[in-house]
């Protein structure tokens, strides 16, 4: 990986970060797309099977890293290229800076780490076998020192140095296949045997990471207070003093107090217990109170007490970026009653800012769709029951914020379409369904806009049950759809296709990743080729032919992925939240339609069943031929996916999946997508 340049106009700002001033925006990556991401993964793959290696490695250990090699090579693929991955970013490169300082020593193992943002609302640290360390936004928010960042990207850069990954790996393959006495324990006790060999490893990671942060003149106790730290990553956030939450809420009366209760006491749900040793067996971490005890040995004669070493505004500014990240990663994992929260504390120190104001008008109109839809709102361990409000009560709160927000910040796409959706389920409700605040005002001002909503028509949808009928059936449904589809739709010109896949998989051995890998640079190259026959103008927005200079493409592609994301999983119909900036990439590609293409061919392992069948027919002397055909033929099921959105209707407007008892090659790709793509431009005539 190139390394990274430090910003000269970031040094100079460094002294700028202030709560005061503080602005919250969009964590995303910038500059060139590192060799992680650009590289592909059979060639890292191969390198890094070179590096772990060695001229004694048995057979069977050979065999097990180079599984384990490849696996990892292709997880770390799949997490930097998820989404929730970010580069060149300010937290990133500070994170960097903080590693380069503690291997300031270390020349070579310098140059391998490499550390990267994850944003997710998990407290945790990844060290991979490659030198790639993961460190999540969770982490980040919860940390109160440059020092105590400093201890754990020593301790994750110890399990890389140490091989931690690859060794344990290879360690448990080695016991399944060889040790007489392993494969005689219970399921139980061999779980406590890996578990008890995971902390041996942890606690060897916790004492080597010394190595690394006693060359600098941090603050030796950064070890103990983040063992603290992550012994209390369970609980919500400790705020001193009492939390006037009702202004949060509501802007016109009280909530009654009985609901927030407990969090304006700041008490958390989580009881405190003495040690459980019969669960710290099966634990993969060591106890608390060991790792303290060890890192006050380790500090003997040592006297480092500095708490920041390159900029404490710099690590504040990145906690509370981290902070904002985490609200939003809540909400996509649903986890309303902790993002209400947190929403609300950033509220509270912050103000009223834009990115805090649509953090939080995202999260009253996603509680009140979920509501209305389930009513189950996760929020007991916070201490108050969001099923207390009433549906349209709900709503009304929604609404009032909207409103609040448009007064405040000019009308966005995304307030407009919550307000318009919001105004739609106000008129599906019952007028009764009011439990706790009588909102009478708000509600008669947009008594003309709910008999409007009422009166506008819905959108055909076609019927695509065919689908799940056989064969015979779904191919007279399918001939009728394509049909239906040539004579209604509307040609589409412009599109734009995310991460097109073609994946080979094994019914005995799982996937083939390397050849997925290759397979799917190909099908890149024969779509573009498929479309521009047809006189469609496809944008392809793919990591397997992303270039380092793409990085806009890189961003634009994850919002996508994040509206297919949210249309997937949405039972609720809930508005997409980052609209705004959906609509400017579809304006930029001049597009309204993006597609999901993917190809699953299936290897099938022959059964019991086949092979006496086989051998049946071998017995009999005409037979043998085709018996011995009938054992040595490969059997494969073939799936072809096709879906496009129209994204200005905010519907599919294309779907198609195949089955075929085949596998697939070039030419039957480029059969049926060609047919696929000649449907939407509608270029030349459709067969009968």
């Amino acid at each position: 990986m190139k390394k990274i340049i430090f910003p000269i106009f970031l040094l100079l700002s460094l002294g700028g970060y202030s709560q005061q001033s503080f602005h919250f925006d969009q964590l995303v990556s910038k500059g060139e797309l590192p060799g992680d991401i650009v590289s592909p993964t059979y060639l890292t793959f191969e390198e890094a099977l070179k590096d772990n290696l060695i001229a004694d490695d048995k057979k069977l250990t050979k065999k097990s890293k180079k599984k384990f090699i490849l696996s990892s090579s292709y997880y770390i693929n799949d997490i930097l290229t998820s989404g929730d991955i970010v580069f060149n970013d300010t937290v990133t490169i500070y994170l960097n800076k903080i590693k380069d300082l503690i291997l300031k020593d270390f020349p070579q193992i310098k140059e391998k780490v490499r550390v990267y943002t994850y944003k997710s609302p998990m407290v945790n640290a990844l060290a991979t076998n490659e030198g790639v360390i993961f460190v999540t936004t969770g982490l980040l928010a919860r940390l109160d020192s440059e020092a105590q960042l400093a201890y754990i990207l020593s301790h994750e850069i110890s399990h890389f140095v140490k091989k931690h990954p690859i060794n344990s790996f290879v360690e448990e393959r080695d016991l399944s296949k060889n040790d007489k006495s392993y494969k005689k324990l219970s399921g139980i006790n061999k779980f406590k045997l890996l578990s008890k060999k995971s902390r041996e490893t942890e606690l060897e990671a916790d004492s080597h990471g010394y190595n690394y942060f006693h060359t600098t003149t941090y603050n030796i106790e950064a070890a103990e207070q983040t063992f603290k730290i992550l012994e209390a990553s369970n609980k919500p956030y400790v705020v001193d003093g009492d939390l006037s939450i009702n202004s949060f809420y509501d802007f016109q009366q009280k909530m009654p107090i009985d609901i927030f209760s407990q969090i304006e006491t700041g008490k958390s749900e989580v009881k405190e217990e003495g040690v459980d040793e019969e669960a710290i067996l099966f634990s993969s971490h060591p106890a608390i109170d060991e790792r303290i005890k060890n890192a006050k040995e380790k500090n003997i004669n040592k006297n480092g007490a500095v708490d920041f070493l390159i900029s404490e505004p710099w690590f504040k500014h990145c906690k509370n970026i981290s902070r904002a990240v985490n609200v939003t990663q809540l909400l996509n994992l649903g986890g309303y009653g902790e993002a209400f929260y947190y929403c609300y504390l950033l509220e509270k120190e912050f103000g009223e800012q834009k990115f805090l104001m649509k953090l939080k008008l995202r999260t009253l109109y996603e509680i009140a769709k979920v509501k209305k839809e389930s009513n189950q709102i996760n929020t007991n361990i916070l201490g108050f029951d969001i099923s207390k409000v009433g549906n349209r009560d709900a709503f009304l709160i929604a609404l009032a914020y909207v409103k609040k927000y448009e007064g405040k910040y000019t009308a966005s796409a995304y307030s407009n379409a919550l307000r318009i959706d919001i105004i739609k389920e106000l008129s599906l409700l019952s007028e009764l369904d009011s439990t706790t605040i009588n909102y009478r005002e708000t509600y008669d001002n947009i008594k003309e806009e709910l008999s409007e909503s009422t009166k506008k028509e819905s959108t055909e949808v076609y019927d695509f049950s065919y689908l799940a009928k056989d064969f015979k059936y779904a191919m007279k449904g399918r001939k009728a759809y394509y049909k239906h589809y040539w004579n209604t739709g509307k040609p589409i010109k412009d599109i734009i296709v995310i991460d097109p896949s073609w994946n080979a998989y094994d019914t005995r051995k799982g996937i083939h990743s390397i050849n997925s890998e290759k397979q799917a640079i190909e099908l890149d190259n024969a779509l573009l080729a498929n479309a521009k026959m047809n006189g469609v103008n496809m944008k392809l927005m793919s990591t397997n032919s992303i270039t380092k200079d793409d990085v806009k493409i890189f961003n634009d592609r994850i919002v996508l992925i994040n509206y297919l994301r949210s249309k997937t999983n949405d039972e609720s119909n809930i508005v997409f939240y980052n609209m705004d900036e959906l609509n400017r990439i579809m304006k930029d590609n001049n597009a309204e339609h993006i597609a999901l293409m993917s190809i699953n061919s299936v290897l099938n392992k022959k059964g019991v069943m086949d092979y006496l069948a086989s051998g049946l027919t071998i017995g009999i002397i005409i037979g043998i031929p085709y018996g011995i055909y009938t054992l040595t033929k490969k059997s494969y099921n073939s799936f072809l996916f096709f879906t496009v959105y129209d994204i200005k209707n905010d519907n599919i407007d294309f779907l198609d999946i195949r089955k075929l008892n085949v596998n697939t090659n070039s030419m039957i790709i480029n059969s049926y997508y060609y047919e696929y793509l000649k449907l939407l431009g509608k270029s030349r005539k459709l067969k009968k």
